[in-house]
């Protein structure tokens, strides 16, 4: 007979699966965790929390004739509320006896691209991926970045009318021109911050932007081929060239994020920032059942379960003048 072969034994064999499970999606909450830390959170009802807003000064001044002159009328602080309202979120998950089903197959984040098993019924070029549940051309929903850093004149921010305060309720900007990151826009930008409120009044910044223009800032650094420091106890680290192990722009601490604008460079003041929680995210609960089944076409059991994921809240700021913002950046190549 012939030598025994591997194949003959290979149904004996035991199988080694590894007991550790790596991650080969990405997977990012920079923002949300930074407002959960350090901002405000305020447990609310369904009915709009409101926020008081100091918008301008009041009183008249002037010369006045102390001696029997007529001192004048005045007038008064001017006053107005914001208002916000939780949206409530859902994460479902379901699994059959043999795994788990899913409806978007790959994302990647190089190549910008999507990919899901079946393209939506009406789907046309230029369409916009939203949150699944919303409807319309404008839908709202969780309140971001953009909505509370802008300049605009118009629209609705908090149910405020931005018109009537297109100076008080308006961030400072500055347009990057579709050019590369420099030092000189970012000074500015923070200026912005100290002219709109006062060169005291600027509270702790946090630089937050996207990876492509971390990038661009750290090659700011790395271009310059020279140069000499002072000694200890000078100011030798008032200009950042990386040189230490924590990155800031122009002494901003940096917290970069995948899902951040590619283009953008946002200053923000967490401490302005908060969330009007309704729900904390827990399981979805009936009667102290958390797992539910599924039915199948027969009115029968379906071999499968599933389970939700619930929250409802809403993200506030109460100062837009405190932050600032560069965009239009050019993206480095490479991305």
């Amino acid at each position: 007979m012939p030598q025994m072969q591997n194949a003959q034994t290979v149904a004996l064999q035991l199988e080694k699966v590894r007991d550790k499970l790596p991650l080969l999606y990405e997977r990012d909450d920079i923002l949300l965790t930074m407002i959960q830390q350090r901002g405000d959170v305020e447990r609310v009802s369904s009915r709009n929390m409101r926020l008081p807003l100091q918008i301008r000064p009041g009183g008249k001044a002037g010369l006045a004739n102390l001696d029997g002159g007529d001192l004048g009328r005045g007038s008064g602080t001017t006053y107005d509320v914001a208002q916000v309202t939780p949206v409530f979120f859902r994460h479902a998950v379901e699994i059959s006896k043999s795994g788990v089903t899913t409806n978007v197959t790959a994302v990647d984040p190089f190549g910008g691209t999507i990919t899901v098993d079946n393209i939506p019924t009406g789907t046309s070029p230029n369409d916009l991926i939203v949150h699944d549940g919303l409807s319309g051309a404008q839908p709202v929903s969780l309140f971001g970045i953009l909505y509370h850093q802008t300049n605009a004149t118009t629209g609705t921010w908090l149910n405020l009318n931005r018109a009537t305060y297109p100076v008080e309720l308006a961030t400072p900007h500055v347009s990057g021109n579709n050019s590369a990151l420099t030092p000189g826009v970012v000074r500015l930008a923070i200026n912005k911050v100290r002219k709109s409120l006062g060169t005291n009044q600027v509270g702790k910044l946090i630089a937050y932007t996207s990876l492509e223009q971390e990038h661009a800032w750290e090659q700011l650094g790395v271009t310059i081929s020279q140069i000499i420091k002072e000694g200890a106890g000078g100011r030798a680290s008032d200009l950042d060239l990386l040189f230490t192990g924590e990155k800031t722009m122009a002494g901003v601490p940096i917290k970069s994020s995948i899902n951040a604008n590619t283009s953008r460079v946002d200053f923000l003041d967490l401490s302005h920032w908060g969330r009007a929680v309704m729900q904390d995210i827990d399981f979805y609960d009936v009667g102290g059942q958390t797992v539910f089944p599924i039915y199948g076409a027969s009115g029968g059991l379906a071999a499968a379960y599933i389970f939700y994921f619930v929250t409802g809240f809403q993200v506030w700021n109460d100062s837009p003048r405190s932050g600032a913002y560069i965009d239009s950046l050019a993206i480095p190549s490479g991305y």
